[in-house]
């Protein structure tokens, strides 16, 4: 939604455009795959590698993984579009976090 909401998109809408918003998501639905599933499945599998390390308790384990996620999402989406600055570097990398 980040990019609908930096275009404006929830300001002046009505039926009509939600309606088409959600026609394009059910289109691109399966790209979510490639782009959700399969990024979250490789930290996850940082993640267990890191549990297999007994000193790293699981707040900084969850740290660890968390900011490799972020950065990684910052480098692979941030740079993408004309957006730059301080607000799209922590809504692009907030995705890799959040997951």
């Amino acid at each position: 939604m980040q990019p609908t909401y930096a275009s404006g998109y929830w300001t002046d809408t009505n039926i009509g455009e939600v309606e088409k918003l959600f026609v394009v998501f059910a289109k691109t639905l399966q790209y979510a795959y490639l782009f959700g599933i399969i990024p979250a499945l490789m930290l996850a599998s940082i993640d267990d590698i890191l549990w297999h390390v007994r000193k790293i308790s699981w707040p900084v384990r969850l740290l660890i993984v968390g900011v490799l996620a972020f950065i990684a999402a910052e480098l692979l989406y941030g740079s993408r579009g004309p957006d730059s600055g301080v607000v799209q570097f922590i809504l692009y990398g907030l995705v890799g976090f959040v997951q």
